[in-house]
């Protein structure tokens, strides 16, 4: 919009106009959320809307009787939640349709369901017979049911951090300097920034690239970068625009990132076409001079990856510095004896998560596998009943 704020609509390809139900639930409960999650959540009501065309099923008509989806019905929805939209595999003579995660089908189903209840909660809230308004309840709840047990539900694949190795060849290869840098001249710089970034702060990809020119604060006893959450920002063309997740927050960089990030900004950046009118401090090195892209960063850790892949691990990304970042605090922690929940209060505010957020337990799983291990070795070490 105008204003700079970004607004995910589903267009009918019928009329060429947003539909009307899905704009008014997406405006009460998607517009203060990230712009990114309720891209994900519209895209499933398109496949929903899509499905219930298909059938030739009335949603107004059925949620205002009370029936909304019977049993083979919602089957029906469950396989139709589970395909892919990437084009199917060719294996020999036969084409194999694609499917998504177990866990995305799982939000799939979960997104469809708040919608149908949200278009059903008026009429239930309408009703002229209490005994009609519980059996609209206990359908919804039966519905529920229904789709929640075709739902596998799904794991989540761990990262595993790099190992201390991995890590030293990483942060010595980027090194501007270094022979066995992979990247161009006039993007060496930016790059060992960004790698060092990742590393010592444990960054989301995005988030570096959120930063514009007061954010980055240099000068001073505590160097710092201050990350501040800009959802509709006007100034922000890119279209996948990176955001901040969560919580902003100011972290003090090392005295090593300060000066590339100062080096980048006096002797690099300068000589990028528009660097003077793209507020926000990354760029890109095309003709075009705009702001750099998560593309971008992608492409960076790619490079990598298919350069040096006996060095590095096959799933190499920013996202596995994370990982690592939080290994190497859980272990400094466990150094300095910080008892649980101190520990995670100061990990959630470093990574930007809310104070009561468990995210540190899926991230550290490296770190606490080796604990794990280590406590089983112990144990083996004390000897047992048998010889």
């Amino acid at each position: 919009m105008e204003s700079g704020e970004r607004f995910a609509l589903m267009i009918d390809r019928a009329t060429g106009m947003p539909d009307p139900h899905v704009c008014k639930y997406s405006a009460t409960y998607h517009r203060h959320r990230s712009i990114n999650s309720a891209e994900r959540e519209l895209d499933a009501l398109c496949l929903f809307h899509e499905w219930l065309d298909e059938r030739g099923i009335d949603l107004a008509e059925r949620v205002m009787g009370g029936a909304y989806l019977y049993p083979d019905e919602v089957e029906a929805l469950s396989n139709k939640l589970r395909s892919s939209k990437r084009p199917p595999r060719v294996l020999g003579n036969s084409i194999v349709p694609r499917i998504v995660s177990a866990n995305t089908h799982q939000d799939r189903m979960n997104w469809a369901f708040a919608y149908t209840n949200w278009r059903a909660a008026p009429y239930i809230a309408r009703a002229a017979d209490p005994s009609q308004a519980i059996n609209m309840r206990d359908r919804l709840t039966e519905l529920k049911e229904q789709m929640k047990g075709l739902c596998a539900g799904g794991t989540e694949n761990v990262r595993e951090a790099l190992t201390d190795d991995q890590r030293s060849f990483l942060l010595t290869v980027t090194r501007p300097d270094d022979p066995r840098n992979p990247f161009r001249p006039n993007t060496r710089h930016r790059n060992f920034a960004l790698i060092l970034m990742y590393d010592e702060l444990g960054l989301r990809k995005g988030e570096p690239l959120t930063l514009k020119g007061e954010d980055v604060k240099l000068f001073g006893s505590t160097p710092r970068l201050v990350f501040v959450p800009r959802p509709d920002d006007p100034e922000e063309t890119r279209a996948k625009p990176p955001l901040l997740k969560t919580a902003g927050r100011s972290l003090i960089t090392s005295a090593l990132l300060s000066k590339t990030l100062s080096d980048y900004a006096v002797h690099h950046r300068p000589k990028l076409r528009n660097s003077k009118r793209i507020p926000y401090y990354f760029m890109n090195t095309k003709d075009n001079g705009e702001a750099l892209s998560l593309d971008g960063v992608d492409d960076i850790f790619r490079t990598l990856k298919n350069r040096f892949p006996n060095e590095l691990p096959t799933d190499f990304s920013a996202h596995i510095l994370r990982h690592t970042w939080n290994s190497r605090f859980r272990r400094l922690a466990a150094d300095r004896n910080w008892e649980g929940p101190f520990r995670d209060t100061v990990n959630n505010f470093i990574m930007g998560w809310a104070k009561n957020s468990t995210q540190s337990t899926r991230y550290a799983h490296t770190e606490i596998s080796r604990e794990a291990e280590q406590i089983l070795a112990d144990l083996q070490s004390l000897g047992g009943l048998l010889s």
